[in-house]
Parts: C-alpha cells; sequence; structure tokens
C-alpha cells in the first residue's frame, strides 16, 4: 500500500496491475510485434511490482495466458523466426510482450533457437575431425558439454602412448655441465646438483663481496 502526503494529509495511492501498466507503454511493430516502451535490462523490458522487478513479456504473458511452468524460459518466437536478428541487447524482439509471440520451453531449447556460440556449436551434426554425432558417438561430461568419443578415445590413447615412453635421461645440466657421478651433488634432503654450477655461483658470491 502506497500513500502521497499533500497539504500535511495523507491520501491512498492506487497502485494499478503491473501487467496493466506494461500494456499502457507499449506501441505495434512489424511483424506483430507489441514493443514495450520502458526501461530495459539486457535488452528485455523491467517493470517493478511489489517491490520486485519483473520482466516485461513474463508479467504480460502471466495475465494473459497463464503462469509459466516451473523451470520453463518464455522463448520470443519472433526472435527465433528473424534469422537476421542477431542476439544482443539492442534486439527489438526482446522488448516483444505479444502473448503470441511467447512460448515457454527449457533453457536448452531456448538456447538451440538461438544464434549463440553454443547453439551454432549445438546445430553441428559433425566435430571438427569429420566425426559423426551420433547417439553412439556422442558423451556428455558432467558439463553437459557434448563430444566425440572417437576423438576422446584417440586423446585417452595418445595420452597412455606418452606415459608410456620412459623419459630420458639429460646429460647437461641447464649451464652444459656434464651429469655424472663425478659432477654431481647430492644435499642432505637427496636433491641432485650440478657441481659445477655450485661451484660457480660460490665465486660470483665471493667476487660481489670483494667488490661491495
Amino acid at each position: 500500500m502506497r500513500w502521497l502526503k499533500e497539504a500535511g494529509t495523507f491520501r491512498k495511492l492506487t497502485v494499478r496491475p503491473a501487467a496493466e501498466r506494461v500494456l499502457a507503454r507499449v506501441v505495434p511493430a512489424h511483424g506483430g510485434c507489441v514493443v514495450w516502451t520502458g526501461s530495459t535490462v539486457s535488452g528485455y523490458g523491467q517493470i517493478r511490482e511489489a517491490g520486485v522487478h519483473k520482466q516485461a513479456h513474463r508479467v504480460v504473458y502471466e495475465a494473459l495466458v497463464g503462469p509459466i511452468p516451473a523451470g520453463m524460459e518464455l522463448d520470443h518466437l519472433c526472435h527465433s523466426r528473424s534469422k537476421d536478428c542477431r542476439a544482443a541487447d539492442d534486439c527489438p524482439h526482446r522488448r516483444c510482450v505479444n502473448p503470441a509471440h511467447l512460448e515457454p520451453v527449457t533453457r536448452q531449447e531456448n538456447n538451440r533457437r538461438s544464434t549463440s556460440f553454443s547453439a551454432l556449436n549445438m546445430a553441428k551434426t559433425h566435430c571438427s575431425m569429420g566425426h559423426e554425432y551420433t547417439e553412439e558417438n556422442t558423451y556428455y561430461p558432467p558439463s553437459g558439454r557434448r563430444t566425440c568419443r572417437q576423438c576422446r578415445r584417440a586423446r585417452v590413447a595418445e595420452a597412455r602412448k606418452r606415459k608410456a615412453v620412459p623419459k630420458e635421461e639429460p646429460t647437461h645440466c641447464r649451464n652444459g655441465h656434464p651429469r655424472n657421478e663425478a659432477n654431481a651433488y647430492v644435499d642432505s634432503k637427496g636433491a641432485r646438483d650440478c657441481r659445477e654450477c655450485r661451484r660457480e655461483a660460490q665465486r660470483r658470491y665471493k667476487q660481489r663481496k670483494r667488490d661491495a
């Protein structure tokens, strides 16, 4: 309930329903769209109701059609049919509140119908190596990202092959001194080091002390 103070007295304000306020600020547009002219967030119309910000197209849909099923999103069919319109904040279809242009769908289906990067990937029928995304050849890890099973098996096999090849012991240190028993120094913790490198480091340290 809201009150307005006038001349020392309070007058009760009548707040119209959100859907009525939305429909009072729309204009007809191309393709049968009914476009919201008020404020937007990320391109979608926004209206405040009972202290909560709501999307204008959802408010109109729930008022004229009914509740949106749990876990569903409203897909703008006018945008899905427009192949030239990119999914961005300036997309005019995001401000459309025409219930005939709205359809409750899952988030995955809503994303599939869009022109986003992930939607373009979902539309691909083959992986980058040319393997077809069939039911048997498609793997979904916990992240949900679609993966080619053939490519995955090849990567695993290559990793095992690399792991099976024994690493060659280096014959020289990074400064070119030979790595042999005569030139090996092992400290108290068992770490192996080059004796010649240690001697050079000690010589540089003593030289700096003399120059200081």
